[in-house]
């Protein structure tokens, strides 16, 4: 129910806004077509402008300048409350009950309508008609008459047509049918089934049907004389009975449609009222429509100097793969290449690139720009390309197996994979049968990344309409990469321990996939490419001697997690829970913001989609021999 009563909210304080520059601007000012159509534009620009979910994504560590500074902020207060009204959990679900109100009051609305159009038919039927030009004359006794529908204009028989106020009056109501008011009227009875709830649609209503009278006695009062509408207007009775799409001429007050016909038009001013809307409707549109998407990278805290060698694929006479704009793949690893450096604010981190221009570099001299850098690690930048334009994802490529490099590489690569999942559909790790030069003579860990296929037209404008949070975020891999290494959870067999496994390898495919980070203890005797783990995997929630393993399923209660944190406190384990989201469809978790404080330098957060293909949560390892002792978010690997 929250997101519908946030649209509704939006729709009215949208309104509002609108029909108060209204008051204050355009009120009894005697530019009526002008007002007409802006009347009716409010109650449209209200229902559409609040639908628009213009997200502005952007590195909350990055400088803004000045003017996207004012943009973020402005957006990001959006983002931000719809976050906090969409995050609201309600202890007895309304939503129900909100629906049934609504519909029953629509309903109301709408039958009222449909008597309208029936009694309208009736009197056509039942009453003899003339034709006056293309308009009909519907002679009959109903109180209320004339009043007009469309091209019919319903006559009082006891008002003469020859007489001067007969006269009169058919010109008004010759107006309205010529002006097709009854459109307008239509249409905002229409707009009020499913908008009754809002106070300013009602107030819309009654402004615009006078305004119709404003422009019928604007055209229809000779030279502007207001004695001669007065005397119109008290020749007769106020209408007894009328439907509510006719416009009648007897239509009050009257004294705002005498004042109406007395004023002057200034010009200049006229100009001015009307131009000064534009800027306020965009106004509205910037505030309601946009909110933002803020990418936070926390940089972790390296300690020692690090140099990384930043490849950019391809480059000069070799292009690469081309996309079907013609955009090449060395262009646009060139410019995620620098796109990651420019984001680099951390100073023990130095990248080097391979190249900053589009130039043809050799593969040998790259590895040797490597070594003469003294680089830590080799990163990559390429774009994937197939014949079939379907195929899509991340891919990250290592070292062969028979290298030495592998395993020197593949800790790297998960650790990217998982900074880089959020951003596409299907990721995988892989190694290829047929060598590739640069990753097996690596004598450092070393990996390519492709983000993404250049052939493919979806992954293409991903690429392009995020290249910044890509970059970002293999930034970030690469930071947490060289944090783990410092704090030991990176451990790679030596030189002799991994020539010994290498007899027994069994023989490969020619795509291998592993599941990242590999991470094997130098204690342990294994047969790549398996994986080998000290710990013991239960199913969550399971609380043991040496291990706490916690997993959020969409099953979850809010009292089942009240529990969870409970039992957590015994263990010494703060764990708090910032947002949860349950579908309003079938009341299941689907999204969890969470933090947990182990009180022994482990702690962390994440906010994530709860899902049936990862396990979202947190583990603490208390065995010493353990490799990864701690890990938040998606554990599942």
């Amino acid at each position: 129910m929250q997101p519908i009563a946030y649209y509704l909210m939006k729709v009215i304080l949208c309104s509002a806004a609108l029909y108060a520059y209204y008051l204050i601007a355009l009120k009894d000012r005697k530019f009526h077509y002008y007002n007409r159509f802006y009347l009716l534009a409010i109650v449209l620009f209200s229902w559409i402008v609040p639908l628009f979910k213009i997200t502005m994504t952007y590195n909350k560590s990055s400088s803004l300048n000045k003017p996207y500074q004012l943009f973020e902020v402005i957006a990001d207060n959006n983002g931000s409350f719809e976050e906090k009204m969409l995050a609201v959990t309600p202890t007895f679900d309304w939503s129900l009950v909100f629906i049934a109100l609504i519909s029953f009051v629509s309903l109301i609305v709408a039958v009222g309508l449909v008597r309208s159009l029936i009694r309208i038919y009736q009197l056509i039927r039942r009453n003899p008609s003339l034709n006056v030009d293309d308009l009909k004359l519907i002679l009959t006794d109903t109180n209320g008459t004339p009043y007009s529908f469309f091209s019919y204009i319903f006559w009082n028989r006891t008002i003469d047509l020859e007489s001067k106020i007969g006269k009169q009056m058919l010109a008004h109501e010759w107006v309205h049918a010529r002006q097709k008011h009854s459109a307008d009227k239509l249409f905002l009875e229409s707009m009020m089934i499913i908008g009754w709830f809002n106070p300013i649609f009602w107030i819309l209503k009654k402004e615009l049907y006078l305004i119709h009278e404003f422009i019928a006695d604007d055209r229809s009062i000779e030279n502007n004389d207001s004695s001669q509408l007065a005397a119109l207007l008290l020749a007769a009775a106020y209408p007894q009975q009328q439907t509510l799409l006719t416009h009648s001429f007897f239509f009050s007050p009257i004294k705002r449609r005498i004042k109406m016909l007395k004023q002057i038009s200034l010009p200049q001013s006229s100009y001015f009222r009307r131009i000064i809307a534009l800027p306020i409707a965009a106004s509205l549109f910037f505030l309601f429509a946009f909110r933002t998407h803020g990418v936070t990278i926390e940089h972790p805290a390296v300690n020692n100097q690090y140099t990384i060698v930043l490849d950019a694929g391809h480059g000069g006479m070799d292009a690469g793969a081309k996309s079907s704009t013609g955009i090449t793949e060395a262009e646009m690893a060139l410019a995620m290449a620098k796109r990651i450096v420019a984001l680099n604010k951390n100073p023990n981190i130095r990248f080097e690139l391979s190249r900053d221009k589009d130039e043809f570099i050799k593969v040998a001299d790259r590895a040797t720009y490597t070594v003469e850098k003294k680089a830590d690690l080799f990163v990559s930048i390429h774009m994937n390309a197939s014949p079939n334009n379907q195929r899509s994802g991340l891919e990250i490529y290592c070292p062969q197996q028979s290298s030495l490099a592998f395993l020197r590489s593949l800790h790297l690569a998960g650790v990217l994979k998982l900074s880089l999942d959020g951003e596409f559909k299907s990721s995988a790790i892989k190694t290829r049968k047929d060598k590739i030069w640069i990753l097996d003579h690596s004598t450092v860990p070393a990996v390519i990344v492709l983000p993404g296929y250049i052939t493919n037209p979806k992954d293409f404008s991903h690429l392009q309409s995020r290249q910044e949070e890509i970059a970002s975020k293999i930034l970030m891999g690469i930071e947490n990469y060289l944090t783990e290494k410092e704090r030991g959870y990176i451990k790679v067999p030596i030189e002799a321990e991994w020539k010994q496994a290498l007899p027994s390898r069994t023989k490969t495919s020619e795509t291998v996939k592993f599941t990242p980070p590999l991470i094997v203890s130098d204690t342990v005797k294994f047969t790549p490419p398996l994986i080998i783990s000290d710990t013991v995997k239960f199913s969550p929630p399971l609380i043991i001697k040496n291990r706490v393993e916690i997993v959020f399923d969409a099953s979850m209660t809010l009292a089942v997690l009240e529990k969870i944190k409970g039992g957590l406190k015994k263990e010494k384990i703060d764990l708090n829970f910032e947002k949860l989201e349950f579908d309003p469809t079938d009341g299941k978790l689907s999204f969890i913001k969470f933090s947990v404080d182990c009180h022994d330098g482990f702690k962390g957060a994440a906010g994530l989609p709860i899902s049936k293909d990862k396990k979202i949560g947190f583990y603490r390892d208390y065995d010493p021999r353990a490799d990864s002792p701690f890990g938040v978010g998606d554990i599942s690997n």
